[in-house]
C-alpha cells in the first residue's frame, strides 16, 4: 500500500526548496548591486545548476502531493499550498531540462549584455540574445500549453488566470478612453515645464527624505535596506530581510523620489504578509499585478496627490536648499507634469498604460510569430508614433529602455497596468484617504491594505482575492474615473 502524506510533511520538504530560493535571491541582489562584471559567466552557471537541482526537489514533492491524505486539503491554506506547488511542478515537468537550463544561462548573461548595449545605444549587440530568448519563450509557451493563445501560457506565470481575452478588453478600453486626456490635462495647467526638471541635487538630500518616508511608512531598519542599481527593484530575501534599490541621476529629483516610493510600496506588501506563511509557498504576493498595485498605489495615488504634496513640502524644504525658490503649487505640478515621453519609467499617469499596451501587443504578436526580433526597432517606433505621437531618438529611449526582455520576463508587462487598475479600485475603497495623507498619517491606509491584501500572501488566486476583498474584477473604469477627476 502506498504511503500517505500530510501537508506538514510536504512543507518540511519544501524548506529545502525555500533555502535554495533564499540563496538564489541573495545572488540576484548581489548581481544587480555589487558583483564585479567579470563574475557573470560563473554566476550564470551556478544559478543554472541550482535551478536543475531545485527542479528535482519539486518533482520529488510531486510524488508526495499525489499521495496526500484527503483530510489535509479541506482548508484554504492546504488547498493553496497544493495549488501553488502543482503550478510550479507543471512548469518544471512541462519544460525539458535542456530548455530550462539554456533559458537560465541565456537570460543571466543577456541581462549584462543589455546593460552594455543600452549604454552604447547598440541594438545589434543585444539582438542575437533577444532572438534566442524569444525562441525559447515560444518553445516554453508550447511546452506549458494553452487553450487559445500562446501568450496566455506566459502571462499566467506572472498573473495566475489572466489571459489575452482579459488583456485585449482592458487595453482596448484604456486606449479608447485615454484619447484626448493629455491635451485636456495640459489645458488645465498640467503641461507646465518646471525648472525643477533641470535642477541638480545631492544624493544625501534625498537619502534624508527617504529615511523620513521610511519612518512614516512604518518600515523597520531591522528588516529593510536601500541600495543603488541601474534599474530599481525590490527583492525579499526572507520575511525579515526585504531590500530595495533606487538610482540617483543628479538632476530632476522626482525620478529618484518616486522610484523609491514605488519600491517602498513593494516592500510594505512583502513585510506584512502573514508570518505564519514563512518558509511556505504562500509567502509571496498574490500575483505580480497585486504586487504592482501596491507600488503604483504608493507612487501615484498617494505620492502624486495634492494632499501628499502638502505633507511633503516642508520635508523637501528642510532637506533640499533649492526648494526656497518654489512653492507647494510648483511642486504639485512638477510631480504631475503631463506630456509625451518615449521612456516608460518617465511617463506620467495618463500615458503610462499606453506604453504598457505597446509592449503587450509586441509580446503577443511575437508569440504568434507575427513579428521577428530584427523588425522590433521599426515596429516599436511606429507604434510609439501611432499611439503617443512621438518617436524615440535612439535605441536607448526606444527598444532598449527596459530590462525585462533581457531577463526573459515575457508576460510581465501587463501586470503594471493591472497594478494601476487594482490601485484605482483601492483608492475608492479607503475611507478618508485624503485626510490621512494630508496629515502624514499613513498607518490607517497601510492597516487597510494589510487587512485586504497583504496578510493573505498568495493564499488566493488574484481574481479570487479581488472579488473577496473588494467585490470587483479587473475593472479599468475606476482608473479612468480617477484620471478624469484628477486631471479633467
Amino acid at each position: 500500500m502506498n504511503q500517505l502524506y500530510s501537508i506538514s510533511e510536504i512543507l518540511s520538504d519544501y524548506k529545502i526548496i525555500e533555502a535554495l530560493n533564499h540563496g538564489k535571491r541573495l545572488m540576484l541582489w548581489d548581481m544587480e548591486t555589487i558583483m564585479p562584471m567579470a563574475g557573470i559567466e560563473e554566476r550564470s552557471e551556478v544559478l543554472s545548476n541550482l535551478e536543475t537541482y531545485q527542479k528535482k526537489l519539486y518533482m520529488n514533492l510531486n510524488e508526495k502531493l499525489d499521495r496526500l491524505h484527503d483530510e489535509n486539503i479541506d482548508n484554504d491554506f492546504s488547498k493553496a499550498v497544493v495549488r501553488i506547488l502543482k503550478k510550479q511542478i507543471h512548469y518544471y515537468s512541462s519544460i525539458p531540462d535542456e530548455i530550462h537550463r539554456e533559458f537560465i544561462k541565456v537570460t543571466t548573461i543577456s541581462e549584462d549584455i543589455w546593460k552594455i548595449a543600452r549604454k552604447r545605444n547598440n541594438f545589434k549587440m543585444f539582438e542575437p540574445y533577444l532572438e534566442k530568448i524569444v525562441d525559447l519563450e515560444r518553445k516554453i509557451a508550447d511546452y506549458l500549453g494553452y487553450e487559445k493563445h500562446p501568450y496566455d501560457a506566459l502571462i499566467d506565470i506572472f498573473e495566475e488566470g489572466f489571459t489575452v481575452d482579459d488583456g485585449d478588453k482592458i487595453f482596448n478600453y484604456i486606449k479608447m478612453e485615454s484619447k484626448g486626456l493629455v491635451e485636456r490635462a495640459i489645458e488645465r495647467g498640467y503641461g507646465k515645464n518646471s525648472g525643477l526638471n533641470y535642477e541638480r541635487y545631492r544624493k544625501e538630500w534625498l537619502i534624508n527624505i527617504f529615511r523620513e518616508l521610511q519612518n512614516k511608512f512604518d518600515i523597520s531598519d531591522k528588516r529593510f535596506r536601500i541600495d543603488e542599481s541601474v534599474h530599481p527593484f525590490t527583492i525579499n530575501i526572507s520575511p525579515d530581510d526585504v531590500r530595495i534599490t533606487t538610482r540617483f541621476e543628479g538632476i530632476d529629483f522626482k525620478k529618484s523620489l518616486f522610484a523609491t516610493i514605488h519600491e517602498m510600496g513593494h516592500a510594505i506588501y512583502l513585510l506584512n504578509i502573514n508570518r505564519e506563511f514563512g518558509c511556505t509557498p504562500l509567502y509571496s504576493s498574490a500575483s505580480y499585478g497585486f504586487d504592482e498595485s501596491q507600488s503604483r498605489f504608493f507612487e501615484n495615488f498617494i505620492g502624486k496627490s495634492r494632499e501628499f504634496t502638502e505633507f511633503i513640502y516642508p520635508v523637501l524644504k528642510k532637506n533640499i536648499p533649492l526648494m526656497k525658490k518654489y512653492d507647494s503649487d510648483d511642486i504639485y505640478y512638477y510631480f504631475n507634469s503631463v506630456g509625451r515621453t518615449p521612456v516608460r519609467i518617465d511617463a506620467d499617469e495618463l500615458t503610462y498604460n499606453i506604453h504598457i499596451a505597446i509592449r503587450y501587443e509586441i509580446e503577443k504578436n511575437l508569440m504568434e510569430n507575427k513579428y521577428e526580433v530584427k523588425e522590433l526597432p521599426e515596429i516599436w517606433n511606429s507604434m510609439m508614433e501611432n499611439y503617443l505621437g512621438i518617436k524615440p531618438r535612439n535605441f536607448k529611449e526606444g527598444i532598449l529602455q527596459d530590462i525585462h526582455w533581457s531577463q526573459g520576463s515575457f508576460g510581465y508587462f501587463p501586470t503594471y497596468t493591472l497594478g494601476n487598475i487594482i490601485a484605482a479600485i483601492i483608492k475608492y475603497k479607503i475611507a478618508e484617504m485624503d485626510k490621512h495623507i494630508r496629515n502624514g498619517n499613513f498607518i490607517p491606509i497601510i492597516r487597510f491594505l494589510n487587512e485586504k491584501i497583504h496578510i493573505y500572501g498568495s493564499l488566493y488566486e488574484p481574481k479570487e482575492l479581488l472579488k473577496k476583498s473588494f467585490n470587483e474584477s479587473y475593472n479599468p473604469e475606476y482608473l479612468i474615473k480617477y484620471f478624469n477627476e484628477k486631471y479633467i
